[in-house]
């Protein structure tokens, strides 16, 4: 399932843009609505095409694992902070902070078009 902007999450999220995709998970743009401040939501569906019910396990420990190691490591500057983890249903939802200017990749690409190196 995609979400559209405007849908509402868990009662809290609202969907800006999406912003990524993966072979499974998507991110997108949200406003946390009580706090009024902006988060990413990578959310994993199990419905998602081509994932079968024993890969949408080992995804969903992945998934978790990735959660738990980003809450741990948070407040490491170049890190992007977790701020949640939840389960609705059998879509798994991580909370991140959201940081402009593009992807990892795209950022990558750019400094290797100018043969420099990510400081």
């Amino acid at each position: 399932m995609t979400y559209q902007p405007g849908d509402t999450l868990l009662n809290k999220y609202r969907i800006k843009a999406l912003i990524g995709r993966g072979a499974f998970a998507e991110v997108y743009r949200a406003t946390h609505l009580a706090l009024n401040a902006p988060r990413a939501l990578k959310i994993l569906h199990k419905d998602a095409p081509g994932l079968g019910s024993t890969e949408y396990g080992d995804f969903q420990a992945r998934f978790q694992l990735e959660a738990q190691l980003g809450a741990r490591l948070s407040d490491h500057p170049n890190i992007i902070q977790v701020h949640d983890f939840e389960q609705d249903g059998e879509t798994l939802i991580l909370m991140m902070e959201y940081a402009s200017g593009g992807s990892l990749s795209e950022r990558l690409a750019k400094l290797r078009q100018r043969e420099q190196i990510l400081p």
